[in-house]
């Protein structure tokens, strides 16, 4: 919708504001193949925006305004944008992208998302639209508030992905946490050494120490480090743009050479492989909201995929930092569905339609159980 009435309209200016540059660069793209004219606030140690630029943003020629919220809350030149009238009273509409992320970034991390709730009294006139895929009930409640917003219309839907099987497995009984996670990236490594064209392309999130030692080994077992060539690859926070470009433009690809990404939660937003068709976590993440979105890189195109998480008791403990009760519930119980967990706390039931040996791990054990009981019961003694 947006889309249709800025690409007819003119001096019609959306801002949207999202958290991650891998989220606006593949945005960016978008809006270039469909000849909208976009602009990207500067970030951190990029250029500064130019006088021309400066005159097309206030004259409302560029239809699309990206940024990062320090960009316009932090930044001088953004400061002055949002004192420019010019600008402001040319904005119709302003996206927070990520909404989820607002209240934890906000408090310690990247404390200019506490400021977003500022933007209504500056854009008076303009609709607010804030996006997420994995809003937990509660997390509902609370987001009026935080981004300021009074009395908002709440369009939801289902965050279930039935195309994507749901697995955990206990980590070996190892005292050695470095053998732990050293069992569980070789079997990926050796598993890509072994058939590179039928190992799925697979997103593996682990602690950044443990990226380092599973690229490591990689680099063991295949030689090469040119990442043109490599069909393994990485990604993390302030890794280097030209090595992250390529490994984003590489997985656009149907069947991409690249089949292992090695990666922390920096590939666990915004970023739109049609290609994965497997999640590993080699620990939990923080949260059930975190999980789901991770785990929604995965099957994009409707590809039946697979998530698969590992976890132990210490990685579950209830002084883990930033741990939350409802992924430790996620794993330690071993009696209901998976999915049904998993989408419980955003207040919604898995679908009727889903069998169970397309559902989860615990549900596909159950049935398996079920039809050998039948079958035994069915044989004539």
């Amino acid at each position: 919708m947006l889309l249709s009435s800025v690409s007819s309209s003119t001096n019609v200016v959306v801002l949207v504001v999202s958290p991650l540059t891998i989220i606006q660069q593949d945005q960016m793209q978008i809006l270039a193949e469909h000849n909208i004219k976009a602009f990207r606030l500067p970030f951190g140690d990029e250029s500064v925006v130019s006088k021309d630029d400066q005159q097309k943003l206030c004259k409302g020629e560029y239809s699309i305004v990206m940024c990062h919220p320090e960009s316009l809350l932090n930044n001088t030149w953004g400061k002055a944008l949002l004192r420019n009238e010019d600008f402001t009273s040319k904005v119709h509409a302003v996206v927070i992208d990520e909404c989820h992320i607002v209240e934890d970034w906000g408090e310690e991390f990247r404390t200019s998302f506490q400021h977003l709730k500022t933007l209504p009294s500056i854009f008076s006139n303009a609709s607010f639209i804030a996006l997420s895929g994995s809003l937990t009930k509660h997390q509902i409640k609370k987001l009026p508030s935080i981004l300021g917003l009074h009395e908002p219309a709440i369009v939801e839907e289902s965050p279930d992905r039935c195309n994507i099987f749901l697995s955990k497995i206990l980590k070996s009984k190892q005292t050695d946490v470095h053998q732990i996670y050293e069992e569980i990236f070789r079997k990926e490594c050796d598993g890509l050494k072994k058939d590179q064209l039928n190992y799925p392309v697979t997103l593996m999130f682990m602690p950044l120490y443990y990226i380092s030692q599973a690229s490591a080994y990689l680099r063991f077992i295949f030689g090469s480090n040119d990442i043109t060539k490599s069909c393994y690859a990485v990604l993390y926070s302030n890794q280097d743009k030209c090595v992250l470009n390529y490994t984003i433009n590489a997985l656009k690809a149907a069947s991409p050479v690249i089949r292992l990404i090695l990666t922390s939660s920096v590939a666990g937003m915004g970023f739109d492989p049609p290609c994965v068709t497997r999640i590993i976590h080699a620990k939990p993440p923080a949260s059930i909201a975190q999980y789901l979105q991770e785990i929604g890189r995965a099957g994009r195109r409707g590809q039946q995929s697979h998530a698969i998480l590992y976890y132990n008791k210490r990685d579950l403990a209830a002084n883990t930092p930033g741990i939350q009760q409802d992924i430790i519930k996620y794993c330690s119980d071993d009696t209901r569905c998976l999915r049904e967990k998993l989408l419980e706390p955003f207040g919604f039931q898995k679908s009727d339609q889903i069998a169970n040996d397309k559902c989860c791990s615990i549900c596909k054990s159950k049935s398996a159980a079920s039809h050998l009981l039948s079958a035994m019961e069915n044989v004539e003694i």
